[in-house]
């Protein structure tokens, strides 16, 4: 009758390093969806909005055409979306550039972006790019420190037979910081200025200038 006998540490180790000597099995296939910042850092009540890429990357499906993609964002408080800035992104940078398009919606967040081919099939295959892009604005008084605006479970791609394409997320950082002093001036008077040429008054000057 056979006996049970203990494995040494030594029979175990050799496993482990037989078993690192097996060929592993195919790579798991996944694009990747990423939300990137114009620049990495916003200034808090800075005149000039700053853009939010949504940039789509299929190289890691294996070939496999990507015919539609679904969006969302959610922004952290107190950054704030600039009204209807939402939008389709340069012809040279669009991930779906000279691919007619079925639905091509692009909207501020809190509503789903959708964009799908009119052909199927002929989506872009091994391709990166923009889908779509929106703007925001940091009100005065916004903590700094380091944000994030990130996509919604909301998100989805599809193959040419609607079947969902795997996917990683990466959320790109964003710092923001408080304006230098001089550079609070001249935001103020920037501000200023726009409402002096709203209301068809004389626009304020910096100190030290004169017409």
């Amino acid at each position: 009758m056979p006996t049970n006998r203990t494995r040494s540490p030594l029979y175990l180790f050799a496993l482990a390093l037989l078993a690192g000597w097996l060929p592993a099995g195919p790579p798991c296939r996944a694009a990747v969806i990423r939300t990137v910042p114009s620049h990495n850092v916003w200034v808090t009540g800075a005149v000039t909005p700053y853009t939010l890429n949504i940039v789509l990357d299929n190289t890691g499906l294996g070939g496999e055409p990507t015919d539609a993609v679904q969006w969302d964002l959610v922004v952290p408080a107190p950054l704030e979306v600039v009204a209807d800035s939402a939008a389709l992104p340069a012809v040279e940078d669009d991930f779906f550039t000279g691919i007619p398009m079925f639905i091509n919606s692009v909207v501020d967040p809190g509503i789903l972006s959708i964009r799908i081919v009119n052909v199927e099939g002929t989506g872009p295959v091994d391709a990166e790019g923009i889908v779509g892009e929106v703007s925001f604005t940091v009100p005065v008084g916004t903590t700094p420190g380091e944000y994030q605006i990130a996509l919604t479970p909301t998100t989805r791609m599809l193959s040419p037979t609607d079947q969902d394409q795997p996917f990683t997320t990466v959320h790109e950082p964003i710092t923001v910081i408080a304006p230098e002093p001089a550079s609070l001036a001249l935001t103020l008077i920037g501000l200023l200025s726009l409402l002096a040429s709203r209301y068809g008054r004389k626009s304020f000057a910096p100190p030290g200038t004169t017409d």
